[in-house]
């Protein structure tokens, strides 16, 4: 399975909230895994600003917690893209325990180096092989991101 990794970013120090199924959600990357934690097989849509024509199901979607942390905090597998309305969204299934690892030791952007601001982007070579290395060394499979909870 090729898969894309993705970086979402969120700012905790915006008035920006996640729409998701458990309903509104700060950006703050402990009320994330709070949100992800008591809905662990919701699958929850988020704008795309970008991406939407090359992201595919399967694809991995890592939240970037920029302004203060600037650390990846939390990953999810796209379910399903679709447009809704004039706006495109992604349903994304999170796999919990890699969030809580990820929450435990995030991914500093010192060891990736890409910037991502205002729009999930795609990684690009060097942050790819991170977020691979990271997923390897935490014996998580990304085909295993979608068991569990059946989209």
């Amino acid at each position: 399975m090729s898969v894309t990794h993705w970086i979402y970013p969120t700012n905790e120090r915006s008035d920006y909230y996640l729409a998701s199924a458990g309903g509104e959600t700060e950006v703050s990357p402990q009320r994330l895994l709070t949100g992800i934690e008591q809905h662990p097989d919701d699958i929850d849509p988020w704008l795309l600003r970008t991406g939407f024509r090359t992201m595919r199901p399967g694809d991995a979607v890592w939240v970037y917690a920029a302004d203060p942390y600037q650390y990846i905090c939390a990953v999810a597998q796209a379910v399903d893209i679709y447009p809704d309305a004039d706006e495109w969204w992604v349903s994304l299934l999170w796999r919990v325990d890699a969030s809580r690892k990820l929450m435990r030791d995030p991914i500093p952007r010192s060891a990736f180096g890409q910037i991502a601001q205002r729009a999930a982007v795609r990684a690009d070579r060097t942050t790819a092989a991170v977020l691979g290395g990271w997923l390897h060394s935490a014996r998580i499979r990304l085909t295993d991101l979608d068991s569990g909870a059946a989209p």
